[in-house]
């Protein structure tokens, strides 16, 4: 390695970005964002490692985004589609368990979305995310035993 700290490791080495560029080749923009709308799940998966690990602070933290944090978001998604002329932009609900988020807050979301977002950028997923969704019965892909053992805060 050189003595002046930077690494030689890839992307450094062997990434010339410069002839990418040159050959006309540009980097394609995030059209996907995950949103972490709640961070409390309701079952007790043995592999979760936020809430097996000796770290608990989680519990000292907010349980649902707030409308702030929804609304500044927003705005940077639909700044990031305007910005990159984006057509469509894909929206994922995470968590813990985004339902627990319950249905104001996730409709509330869709809704500051798709106001914030430029005209003619469709907002894909968070179709299937508003009150209706919430209010539907939900197969999670886990095991059995993990959903019976139990409910986290």
């Amino acid at each position: 390695m050189p003595s002046t700290g930077e690494s030689q490791e890839w992307p450094r080495a062997g990434l010339d970005v410069g002839a990418l560029v040159a050959t006309g080749w540009r980097p394609v923009p995030f059209q996907e964002f995950i949103l972490k709308v709640h961070s409390r799940c309701n079952l007790a998966c043995d592999y979760c490692y936020v809430y097996e690990a000796a770290d608990q602070s989680w519990r000292s933290r907010p349980a649902a985004m707030s409308v702030e944090t929804v609304r500044a978001m927003a705005a940077r998604v639909a700044g990031h589609a305007e910005r990159h002329s984006l057509q469509k932009v894909e929206i994922v609900l995470h968590g813990g368990e985004p339902l627990l988020a319950g249905t104001d807050l996730i409709d509330f979301t869709a809704r500051e979305i798709r106001a914030a977002v430029p005209a003619g950028c469709h907002v894909a997923r968070l179709g299937d995310a508003g009150a209706d969704a919430a209010r539907r019965p939900v197969s999670p892909a886990l095991s059995w035993p993990a959903v019976r053992r139990g409910a986290r805060e």
